[in-house]
């Protein structure tokens, strides 16, 4: 991965090895799997993107699951912590194709609001900021490492769980990379999943229990 020598803090221009542009367009995929379509909740179908450190990560939820898509590290990114959010929809709709050994030339303009994204085939989206500020999703992953110390019985929306699994299916890939479930305390407690991915990074996802009585 190369990036150009005039980088600043308010800006950067990075292109992406194949392997990290096939990572991105996965996990955008599999995030915007849990962003809501419904418009009278407006901020929820945004993906909030992350980059701090070196690590990006995309989150989307729709108030019952929740995704959060940690990327391998990017090594060439600036300093600095860039958070922003865009359309889920659009994103996926806009995001060029990379075909395989490809890669993507990612811009980011604080100054304009945009991210952009070009392929080596002169496909190009451009992506605007959305306005408004993203839930605190942090707070209903505290209890992700608390292992539950008795059986727990819950019940779980099928369509829902269908869709995380998709999204899992989505970020592995070719891998035959398994999803671990952790059980929930309680039965109105969050059940937490993840899957791995060597050289990609984490798909994480949160579901909310439904009540059985």
């Amino acid at each position: 991965m190369s990036t150009q020598q005039d980088i600043q803090l308010k800006s950067f221009n990075l292109a992406l090895s194949p392997d990290d542009s096939a990572s991105l367009i996965a996990g955008i995929k599999a995030v915007a799997g849990s962003a809501a379509t419904d418009h009278f909740r407006d901020i929820l179908t945004n993906i909030l993107v992350t980059i701090e450190d070196n690590v990006v990560k995309l989150v989307a939820t729709n108030s019952y699951m929740l995704t959060v898509i940690t990327l391998k590290p990017w090594f060439d990114l600036p300093p600095g912590k860039f958070e922003f959010m865009v359309e889920a929809k659009s994103l996926v709709q806009g995001m060029p194709k990379a075909k395989k050994n490809e890669s993507l030339q990612v811009g980011y303009d604080q100054e304009a609001g945009t991210m952009s994204f070009t392929n080596q085939s002169g496909g190009s989206y451009i992506a605007t900021f959305r306005e408004g500020t993203f839930p605190a999703w942090e707070n209903l992953t505290t209890d992700r490492e608390t292992r539950a110390t008795e059986p727990v019985t819950i019940g779980l929306n099928p369509a829902l769980v269908a869709n995380l699994m998709k999204q899992a299916h989505v970020f592995r890939g070719k891998t035959d990379v398994p999803v671990v479930i952790q059980a929930p305390l309680t039965e109105m407690k969050p059940v937490h999943m993840h899957c791995n991915v060597v050289d990609r990074g984490e798909w994480y996802g949160l579901l909310m229990p439904v009540r059985l009585t």
